[in-house]
């Protein structure tokens, strides 16, 4: 776990948990931090607020989170600050990259606008009544799955009930934002188009190519421009990306047994497994072999546990 945290034991008046997987949280009361370098993590928090506010503060930009919304927050964009007010009450949900990358890198149905919207960016949207009763609803069951020790298969448990936690979540969005077909995207300010046609671009391209310039081109407009888009709907450069989600395919595929990690590094395109090794280990902090490893572990085991005081992503 992070040595930081946003959240304080003192809040928790329930939580249930698979360590290093996914962790449910309900929360009451006031807490407030500010980091001395900025919060990264390695889970995107799902939050919805049903009384009091939150707020967080990333660069030189705050976001807020008032009763009747939810938020995913993504640490892709680290933040400052978090306050939450004395009558806070919410629940929280967060998720590691290992259980977002099964979903999203796994064939559905979620369109790939919405994968980045959920975990590229941090997001905030009203909800009405009908949608906040669902999640909220949604997030009890997933902490009372959690907590079913005895389930034979209680991590495809935990997996249904995030599933159907994220397909809500992604229901709620498209009723605000409507979806990403190309005739609703042409209204888009372009910079937002070019960002979009890109995600979409990279998701069909990106076990064959990784460099900026083939997706420049692609679009017919200058790396420079590709740059502005990207940096301005992200925060994060070109290349970043790129790498962030060709480190997540190689996660899917490292999760597949059948393919050996030369093949891996040969469907990547990287020169050799060693070049391949040391991208991963650079994203991971642990060899393709180790996380393999590590991946198998836990879907063997099943170790949820309950505590008001227990540790915190």
């Amino acid at each position: 776990m992070d040595k930081f945290s946003i959240i304080s034991a003192q809040q928790i008046i329930k939580t249930n948990y698979k360590e290093h997987y996914i962790y449910g949280y309900e929360l009451k009361g006031a807490y407030r931090a500010s980091f001395e370098k900025p919060f990264y993590s390695d889970y995107i928090i799902i939050v919805t607020v049903l009384r009091g506010k939150l707020s967080y503060t990333f660069g030189d930009r705050t976001m807020t989170i008032e009763q009747g919304q939810f938020s995913t927050i993504s640490f892709l964009n680290p933040i400052d600050s978090i306050r939450y007010s004395a009558d806070f009450h919410g629940l929280a949900v967060a998720a590691s990259k290992l259980l977002i990358s099964d979903i999203f890198l796994n064939k559905n149905h979620f369109p790939p606008a919405f994968r980045m919207r959920f975990a590229g960016q941090h997001q905030t949207l009203a909800l009405s009544f009908r949608e906040q009763k669902i999640i909220a609803e949604d997030i009890h069951r997933l902490i009372g799955a959690l907590g079913n020790k005895e389930h034979r298969y209680s991590i495809e448990l935990n997996y249904a009930h995030f599933y159907i936690l994220l397909t809500d979540i992604a229901n709620a969005l498209w009723n605000a934002y409507g979806n990403d077909t190309d005739d609703l995207l042409q209204g888009l300010p372009r910079p937002k188009y070019i960002f979009r046609q890109f995600i979409k671009l990279v998701d069909e391209n990106i076990e064959k190519e990784s460099s900026v310039q083939f997706y420049a081109d692609k679009l017919c407009i200058s790396k420079q421009y590709l740059s502005l888009a990207v940096k301005e709907n992200t925060g994060e450069s070109v290349g970043s990306v790129l790498s962030r989600i060709r480190f997540e395919q190689a996660v899917r595929l490292l999760r597949d047994p059948s393919v050996t990690i030369q093949q891996v590094a040969d469907r990547l395109g990287f020169a050799d497994q060693s070049s391949f090794g040391k991208f991963f280990k650079k994203h991971e902090g642990v060899s393709p072999l180790q996380y393999r490893k590590a991946a198998r572990d836990i879907h063997v085991s099943g170790n949820s546990s309950v505590s008001e005081k227990s540790e915190m992503p």
